[in-house]
């Protein structure tokens, strides 16, 4: 493809997509499997390695879409949360919280929190 800034059409359709080597579809297979083979492969696919076909392009596709180096997919938004928090936050960190948030985020929160009589401070 060109240098050319690409429209939203332009990426939804062509970012991420995969070659049907084998029937030559004009259409990114998906992939129903979830089981795949680990015997003389190069590449371990397992769902919770993210790294499945469905998983690999549809991540490409959001990197595209977001114009970013990279993109994750998870099951959950309390999966994605919790995924950067962990990634970000160190022992000591502090966060600031909105008063209304999800119940289940408010749980993890008053679970990690080391004074946990108080319910307004982390």
């Amino acid at each position: 493809m060109s240098s050319k800034k690409q429209g939203l059409n332009t990426i939804c359709t062509h970012s991420g997509a995969i070659e049907d080597t084998t029937f030559k579809g004009s259409v990114s297979p998906l992939y129903m499997s979830t089981s795949f083979d680990f015997m003389d492969v190069d590449t371990k696919r397992y769902p919770r390695y993210f790294n499945t076909p469905n998983q690999e392009y549809l991540s490409k596709k959001i990197a595209a879409l977001e114009h970013a180096e990279a993109g994750l997919i998870f099951g959950s938004g309390m999966a994605a949360i919790s995924t950067t928090l962990l990634a970000f936050l160190s022992s000591g960190d502090h966060i600031l919280l909105q008063k209304d948030i999800y119940g289940g985020q408010q749980s993890r929160f008053d679970f990690w929190r080391p004074n946990r009589r108080n319910s307004n401070q982390c």
